[in-house]
């Protein structure tokens, strides 16, 4: 019997060698309960891989994959399964199935009187389908009367993960040297809302593995896989969905319960939307 996973986006079980996108995930110690990050936060970037049965990956790729190993030959915590000599994808993804796969904090804490010197690694993997719908999800966002393209009187504008994306080379183009200057962005909403997102000073929800500096995000295809991390952040956070490593690993491969639940979901939705029309 095949061990599946589940994916993070949608519980949907995921199978022997289908393709998904994972994001390393750092474990959370200030459990602020108003954000998708409570309890895991994710790296500056995920990757593409396939999944490889019991837990594992295999087939690792990417930009994001490039940086997770060289992050941890820097910064792991060796042990009896890994150090700094021997990282791959193999010893990733048993150090990570031993629970034995840490960094050290950025900044030590204490907790109820214990010193946390180190926080755990771990993963969250998303089928590929479903990740690759969610980029395709539109949002909407008040820009001001006569500034957008949509809503009472063009005041909104809708924008998905590609509207971004075609705002790099303008966002790149904001750096004057030291720093993005936003002083023209106002007048651009999409590239203002770019901006924002790739804000990296206010990244403190984001895990501290992958050291990303102003001056990385010059590259247009770092700045890419970053923007599909923050993309995905502010889907989850507006879908009151949570970072956390794939749970309910096993064989557990029906789908009736979700395809029952995301029926009662939707009807639970359009009774509300109903209730507050006829008010």
């Amino acid at each position: 019997m095949s061990w599946f996973k589940t994916c993070g986006l949608s519980r949907l079980p995921i199978y022997d060698n289908e393709e998904v996108y994972l994001f390393p995930l750092e474990q959370n110690l200030e459990n602020e309960r108003c954000y998708s990050t409570a309890l895991w936060q994710p790296t500056q970037m995920g990757f593409t891989c396939k999944y490889g049965d019991y837990g594992k990956g295999y087939d690792c790729h990417g930009l994001g994959f490039d940086y997770l190993i060289n992050s941890l030959k820097s910064q792991v915590i060796e042990n009896d399964i890994i150090d700094k000599k021997n990282i791959s994808e193999k010893t990733f993804f048993e150090s990570v199935h031993e629970q034995e796969l840490f960094i050290p904090t950025f900044i030590p804490e204490e907790f109820n009187g214990i010193k946390i010197d180190k926080v755990r690694i771990d993963f969250v993997m998303f089928r590929k389908d479903i990740f690759e719908s969610v980029l395709k999800y539109k949002f909407e966002k008040y820009v001001g009367e006569d500034k957008g393209n949509v809503g009472h009187n063009n005041s909104y504008i809708n924008y998905n993960f590609y509207d971004l994306e075609n705002k790099i080379e303008e966002f790149i183009s904001l750096w004057n040297g030291k720093y993005f200057d936003n002083s023209s962005v106002d007048s651009n909403p999409l590239l203002k809302i770019l901006y924002n997102l790739m804000n990296i000073r206010r990244d403190h929800y984001m895990s501290s593995l992958y050291l990303i500096t102003d001056r990385d995000l010059l590259n247009p295809e770092l700045t890419r896989e970053c923007l599909i991390t923050r993309y995905i952040k502010k889907f989850m956070e507006s879908s009151r969905i949570l970072w956390l490593p794939s749970l309910f690993e096993g064989s557990q491969e029906r789908e009736e319960g979700i395809e029952y639940l995301s029926k009662e979901i939707l009807n639970s939705i359009d009774g509300t939307r109903k209730k507050y029309t006829e008010e």
